[in-house]
């Protein structure tokens, strides 16, 4: 199993480099929110921390998939907490 870490501003910022690296086959398995940056503990930026992991494909048995083309996700299909943390940067 490959699992990966990203920070972003947005989800659908998340979604796509997941889809561009992992692949469609891809599951999410954690999100939350962070605080990066800032100096002294004041300025600090929110973002989002997501957990992502794909099965590794066989090597003999099953031909690696090349990535999905980037999709443009409308923002009406992204949840509206998330649409709130992205809003409030």
């Amino acid at each position: 199993m490959r699992v990966k870490r990203y920070v972003v501003d947005s989800m659908p910022d998340a979604m796509l480099s997941i889809r561009n690296e992992l692949g469609s086959e891809a599951v999410i398995l954690s999100t939350k929110e962070i605080k990066i940056g800032g100096f002294l503990g004041l300025f600090k930026k929110k973002k989002i921390e997501v957990v992502a992991a794909v099965e590794k494909a066989e090597k003999n048995n099953v031909p690696k998939k090349p990535a999905a083309p980037a999709m443009n996700i409308p923002r009406s299909a992204v949840p509206q907490a998330y649409q709130k943390a992205s809003s409030a940067s």
